[in-house]
């Protein structure tokens, strides 16, 4: 989570065009269900793990009126979304299988926030943001990176909520859960201008309360 001060009144990013503000609010308070949290249900299991469960079975799933939004790629909103028009959806816009195994991990766009927003139009899907994955500390770091940089700021541009998922992963990597690493994660999240970061559960260390992790992505 990055934005804390939701209660009373929400922050436009100064990136969405002034026409688009009630827009984007509309899109954050819908998914946040006007809080400052939001339930994400995330299901890019079928390219990310290659899961064999069926697909659907994720959209039922997403429909309990406690998630605030549903994560999926774009090809299964294809496929299914018009059975499940009443769901909230954000766009998953890369992603790579977990077939290759001792090397440093790549996950490019499969498609494109320009794609989302036609794709919207032309479906009348509820897509109210768009995600992607950072592998940070990969040494594809640097163009993972400057395509989430593109993907918040071109989504922002339409009105829609952008989340990043950053994971550290990679070679020069030692321990990907260490605490203030995935705090440090969090951070360059907030950098690149997300509204919301998903992060790994940090491992718990002999010095930091699991209270204390938490404030440490908080405020990152």
């Amino acid at each position: 989570k990055i934005k804390k001060d939701l209660m009373t009144k929400l922050t436009i990013p100064c990136d969405i065009p002034q026409a688009l503000h009630a827009i984007f609010q509309e899109n954050y308070e819908t998914i946040t269900k006007k809080s400052e949290r939001l339930f994400l249900f995330a299901a890019d299991h079928k390219i990310e793990h290659l899961n064999p469960i069926d697909p659907q079975i994720f959209f039922e799933l997403a429909q309990n009126p406690d998630i605030g939004a549903f994560a999926t790629h774009v090809g299964l909103m294809a496929r299914y979304g018009k059975q499940y028009p009443h769901i909230n959806y954000i766009a998953k816009l890369n992603g790579k299988t977990n077939a290759l195994h001792n090397h440093d991990p790549l996950s490019e766009l499969l498609w494109s926030v320009d794609d989302v927003v036609e794709f919207k139009k032309n479906s009348g899907l509820a897509i109210r943001g768009v995600g992607y994955t950072v592998y940070l500390g990969s040494e594809h770091e640097s163009y993972m990176l400057a395509q989430a940089a593109q993907v918040v700021f071109q989504a922002h541009q339409h009105g829609l909520v952008a989340i990043l998922w950053i994971y550290p992963r990679g070679a020069s990597v030692q321990h990907e859960h260490d605490a203030h690493l995935i705090a440090g994660a969090a951070g360059v999240a907030a950098s690149l201008g997300a509204d919301f970061v998903k992060v790994k559960m940090p491992q718990k260390t002999a010095h930091l309360s699991r209270e204390q992790i938490m404030n440490l992505i908080i405020t990152s």
